[in-house]
């Protein structure tokens, strides 16, 4: 698990120094006790959690593949060692791996909307049908849907829901929003890219300094070894995001997110 996740029994949430003032020795994060109408939103957080990480080795795992398609050559007119590229589109990332991703924002979606569920019944005594977590792309269209999806909800909860609305530059928000109304997780691609890998050669290399890189044996005439790893992340959404990285900006925002309301229960 990353660090600053969520405890998995949903009891607790950790804090981020982004979100509260961490121990003095500023190297652990404080815990948060969750009410019980917010554990509910806090798994589904828990389970998104789990999914980045699977996908995260599921993904490392593919690139180091796909990394051992590349054949790494020395040019000799220009007297240096280059890489050819095979055509990504002929290998695109797994089926698995699009189911992963998203159940990673459905899972954070639901969060959001149970958020607002529990809200609405806490205040009002009573569960209150149709909420669900508001996003809008401006205020105009905020005020329209406040009455209808965050009905049950206090003047102060709703201002602060309204504070990470896209127009309010939460881009994250707008983008979980997007994938989850348009599957657009569907729509995965790997980039081969020179610009995202590291390429070292030598003759007699010491292997332990390259932990974790792809080898290429005698690719030449003098026995060289090319070793290669990515500096950027080659499976990426549709947009040209990178897929883990991304969903961990929307993990982060939604933690964020419930956080705010954790005193909303007391």
């Amino acid at each position: 698990m990353r660090g600053g996740g969520v405890c998995w029994d949903a009891d607790c949430l950790s804090v981020t120094e982004l979100a509260r003032t961490p121990h003095h020795d500023g190297e652990m994060s404080e815990y948060v006790k969750i009410p019980d109408q917010l554990k509910d939103a806090v798994a589904r957080l828990n389970g998104a959690d789990r999914l980045i990480d699977q996908l995260r080795t599921f993904v490392q795992e593919y690139e180091r593949q796909e990394m051992t398609r590349f054949l790494p050559f020395f040019d000799e007119s220009s007297g240096e060692y280059k890489l050819d590229l095979p055509d990504p589109t002929a290998f695109p990332p797994p089926r698995d791996m699009k189911i992963l991703i998203g159940d990673v924002v459905s899972s954070l979606r639901k969060s959001l909307d149970y958020l607002v569920f529990q809200l609405a019944q806490h205040n009002e005594g009573e569960e209150v049908h149709g909420t669900q977590f508001v996003v809008a792309k401006s205020a105009a269209i905020f005020r329209d849907r406040t009455g209808r999806q965050l009905k049950g909800l206090k003047d102060h909860q709703i201002e602060i829901i309204e504070q990470y609305q896209p127009y309010n530059n939460a881009e994250w928000l707008d983008l979980l929003n997007e994938m989850s109304n348009r599957d657009k997780h569907r729509t995965l691609h790997a980039t081969f890219n020179s610009d995202y890998l590291e390429m070292h050669f030598d003759a007699k290399v010491d292997a332990e300094n390259y932990d974790g890189w792809v080898l290429f044996e005698n690719v030449d005439d003098h026995g060289a070894d090319v070793y290669i790893r990515s500096i950027e992340p080659l499976v990426r959404l549709a947009d040209g995001r990178p897929a883990v990285e991304t969903l961990e900006v929307m993990h982060e925002g939604v933690k964020q997110v419930l956080l705010r309301f954790v005193g909303e229960f007391e």
